[in-house]
């Protein structure tokens, strides 16, 4: 009997190392994605490779199809197997609400005055966090496959459902706004983002929880062929988000810039975007080492101070820089991989001080 516990809790603390590893390079993926203005260019940094060298311009993207909806996913997983307390429905909507005030008083008219940036478009994540935990407390959606559908109805109808209510209410589209070109729309806190990502949470919560993710990894772990399937759906995303990933004419984000006359290939576009979405962090999870890391794995069980902060650390600090090496820094593949090293380290420094901010005394 003590042997199988022990085994149980080896196995769990396991897991546990495996969706820190998991956080921490999804956390990456979004802040070298944010840091290289990707998503609504052809390329990252200015969007011409020719200037700025492939590396930096198409390395940044590579987990662009599953940084953030790996970091839903995951928080679906590590909720799973019981109900989620209310304090974890409460608490993202409390943090977002502190920092759009921070951001308000102290972040937009002290340290990012000029040009005026948005520097609180991020909390759409814990809005949609809080939201996704919601969902799981409703009674009427108690049975898993009744959340699941709800999930789903959700990522499908969001774009669509928002659209119509502001047609038949006159509202116009909104104009670009932001460096990089991403329409208004993309910096709601509350919008279609908000809403079509209860999806990935829903996967992890209900379709993916702990045991079968679990089962999948000794899966992979026993049969080459399995690894090898794993592994060449993690390459597969890797290509398709470098190669593929757009964001503006997808309806996954927005409610506006599109034609009704359109629909049929957006409907296409949202389906292939969120078959990739939502195998890929399985896949990512299920490849993931599950050793004790050290410092690596601590970092990743500590990624709300990171996530909440990189809009300004990048802004202040990495972009200058960024800008600075790879218009006149050391040549080539040098000052390339300089300037991909600036929002690592940046962030390897949030997250030190996030670890040591809430390391006991």
């Amino acid at each position: 009997m003590t042997t199988t516990i022990d085994a149980k809790r080896d196995e769990e603390a396991a897991l546990a190392r495996v969706l820190s590893h998991a956080k921490l390079l999804f956390l990456l993926g979004v802040v070298e994605w944010h840091a290289g203005g990707c998503g609504s260019r052809p390329a990252c940094y200015g969007g011409d490779p020719a200037e700025v060298g492939y590396l930096a311009a198409y390395a940044p993207t590579l987990l662009g199809a599953t940084m953030l909806s790996g970091m839903m996913l995951v928080s679906g997983v590590k909720d799973s197997g019981r109900p989620v307390p209310w304090a974890r429905v409460v608490s993202p909507v409390g943090l977002a609400l502190g920092y759009q005030l921070f951001d308000a008083v102290v972040v937009r008219p002290w340290l990012l005055r000029d040009p005026p940036v948005a520097s609180a478009g991020h909390v759409w994540f814990l809005y949609s966090l809080a939201l996704s935990r919601l969902l799981t407390k409703a009674p009427c959606l108690r049975p898993r496959k009744t959340l699941a559908a709800a999930g789903l109805a959700l990522n499908f109808g969001a774009a669509w459902a928002w659209r119509a209510a502001d047609d038949s209410r006159g509202v116009q589209a909104r104009p670009p706004a932001g460096a990089a070109g991403s329409p208004a729309e993309w910096f709601d806190a509350v919008g279609v983002r908000c809403l079509t990502w209860t999806w990935l949470y829903v996967v992890g919560y209900v379709l993916v929880p702990k045991p079968a993710l679990a089962r999948v990894r000794a899966r992979v772990r026993a049969d080459a062929a399995s690894r090898a399937v794993a592994s060449a759906a993690v390459a597969f995303t890797f290509v398709y988000s470098a190669a593929r990933l757009s964001l503006n004419p997808s309806t996954h984000f927005f409610a506006h810039g599109w034609d009704w006359r359109d629909a049929p290939a957006l409907f296409g576009r949202h389906v292939e975007l969120w078959v990739v979405a939502t195998l890929g962090p399985v896949a990512v999870l299920a490849t993931l080492p599950d050793a004790d890391l050290g410092l690596l794995t601590e970092c990743g069980g500590h990624t709300l101070l990171p996530y909440l902060a990189h809009p300004v650390a990048l802004k202040l600090l990495v972009r200058p820089a960024t800008r600075r090496l790879l218009a006149g820094g050391p040549p080539g593949l040098v000052r390339e991989a300089l300037a991909l090293l600036c929002p690592l380290g940046v962030l390897g420094g949030l997250h030190v001080a996030s670890v040591v901010a809430t390391s006991p005394p």
